[in-house]
């Protein structure tokens, strides 16, 4: 058994999900409680369209799910309460910029691809092991490393869409009540990290359209060259994501993070042995590994959101993933 195989869900130690949603509308204000369901109603409107992606893309790159002008289901169980709200505190409740930054999210999202890509399509990119996505820290929150110098392959469009294809998977594996992931990234390996240009378009990317998923960047091993590359880019971020990179890591993640639960390059306990192709075919491929488990609970999430029943956008995520502490790959197959 490979020990890149993630836990499939928070060290038994952490504390269990809150009996309550953090993220109940009860704690709005009259004004936000206004601005949420101004959202809900305009998304919901039959009048809301959504462009047609113009990017074609192969069936070995991307499934097919038959867009329309009109909301597919998944866009509709992307737009949660919960999204709703992430998308109003991040334009400071001016509910304008929040519309119009959604419906260009939307858009990104058929453009780029981000609910089609096929594991087979980005498969390359994580053959050296390069983002590997295991464990929870202590407050229940996926953790996601990259290292950077195990870049195997050259810069294009592939490299970021590895970048979003996992973080897509990242947010399946939230827990009920958590919406934020950590990363940690190693600069460890001298190899041929991404490109300026590339990292730029990263970054961009998860300001516009990703708000409020980051919860903390730790980063270690950082070359001087890393380092006048953050000072040169920390200009273009905005606060609220510049607050969170923490560059290098002091105090370490290890305090923040059971050592169960942690790779030994932060301070944990667990040894990852080098990633190869048997490492790769399991992590990826195999039915217990990181593709495997993020799946299964979407398509539990999806079973619960169609359950549901009453208007289609702003469903909690806190009522479809009721159940998910139990969701998981069969554990006899570990």
């Amino acid at each position: 058994m490979s020990l890149y195989l993630p836990p499939q869900h928070p060290d038994s130690s952490l504390p269990s999900a809150p009996a309550e949603s953090p993220f109940s509308v009860e704690l709005l204000t009259p004004a936000q409680k206004t601005s949420l369901a101004n959202l809900k109603a305009h998304f919901a409107s039959p009048a809301f369209k959504v462009p047609l992606p113009t990017k074609q893309f192969s069936s070995s790159e991307c499934i097919d799910l038959g867009y329309t002008e009109g909301l597919h289901e998944l866009e509709e169980m992307w737009l949660s309460e919960e999204c709703l709200l992430r998308f109003l505190r991040a334009t400071k409740w001016n509910e304008k910029d929040a519309t119009d930054r959604l419906s260009q999210t939307l858009l990104w999202r058929r453009e780029f691809g981000v609910d089609q890509f096929t594991q087979e399509y980005i498969s390359p990119e994580n053959e050296t092991g390069k983002q590997i996505v295991w464990g929870f820290d202590n407050q229940r929150r996926p953790i996601w490393y990259m290292r950077p110098g195990l870049q195997n392959t050259a810069e294009s469009e592939r490299q970021i869409a590895h970048v979003f294809y996992t973080m897509s998977l990242c947010e399946h594996l939230m827990p009920r009540g958590v919406e934020k992931l950590v990363l940690a990234i190693n600069f460890a390996a001298r190899g041929k990290s991404p490109s300026t240009s590339t990292s730029i378009k990263v970054l961009r990317i998860l300001q516009d359209h990703y708000p409020e998923r980051l919860g903390t960047a730790f980063v270690i091993n950082v070359p001087w060259l890393v380092q006048a590359f953050f000072k040169m880019i920390t200009p273009l971020l905005d606060p609220v994501t510049r607050s969170k990179l923490i560059l290098p890591s002091t105090p370490s993640i290890a305090e923040h993070a059971p050592t169960s639960q942690l790779e030994s390059s932060f301070g944990g306990s667990v040894t990852w042995p080098k990633y190869g192709p048997t490492e790769h075919a399991e992590y990826w491929f195999g039915p217990t590994g990181f593709v495997a488990l993020a799946k299964e609970r979407q398509r539990r999430g999806l079973e619960n959101w169609r359950k549901l029943g009453g208007e289609r956008i702003g469903r909690r995520e806190w009522d479809w993933k009721q159940g998910e502490e139990t969701w998981g790959v069969e554990a006899e197959a570990r």
